[in-house]
């Protein structure tokens, strides 16, 4: 919740400044992208934690790789995203 909390505003401000004209469908493809990744990521935590033998350290484990995939995959595009300078 934290982090689909603090990276909505930084990557909606991103797709308006991007291409202004095409928010909407930015905008559906980001939730969409948003949902699948959730659904995603529940399911193979589910799956691995089902067949662990100790859940609550293998949950945690799981926790710190999917928080360092997310970080890695994210900062090659992160750094693409032009500056954006002028009146607000």
């Amino acid at each position: 919740g934290i982090g689909i909390g603090g990276s909505n505003p930084a990557s909606r401000n991103a797709g308006l400044q991007l291409v202004p004209e095409q928010a909407a469908p930015i905008a559906a493809l980001r939730s969409s992208g948003i949902q699948i990744g959730s659904i995603t990521a529940v399911s193979i935590a589910t799956a691995i934690i089902a067949h662990a033998g100790n859940p609550g350290i293998t949950q945690s484990w799981i926790y710190a790789a999917f928080a360092a995939f997310i970080i890695l995959a994210g900062l090659p595009p992160a750094t693409r995203i032009p500056e954006h300078k002028g009146a607000w």
